[in-house]
């Protein structure tokens, strides 16, 4: 499980999203793999890491889940 919530990894999409000229000149998206995924589910959430998510969305990154962890958890993202 995620200890803590990683705010560097916000600021490198921040950055990059500034650095290439705005949200509509860069497609992002994060693909969760494994155990990582589970960090995402609203009932394992920390604290303003949905907050953090639907804000990166509001600038255009993507969220999404690898196939096999799908799979293999018998879930689907909602």
């Amino acid at each position: 499980m995620i200890k803590r919530q990683p705010s560097w990894l916000r600021n490198i999409f921040e950055n990059h999203i500034r650095g290439v000229g705005g949200p509509d000149k860069v497609d992002i998206v994060l693909v969760a793999h494994g155990p990582a995924l589970k960090a995402f589910e609203k009932k394992e959430a920390q604290s303003g890491l949905l907050d953090r998510v639907a804000e990166l969305r509001n600038k255009g990154v993507n969220f999404d889940a690898c196939g096999n962890t799908l799979r293999n958890n018998r879930t689907t993202l909602q």
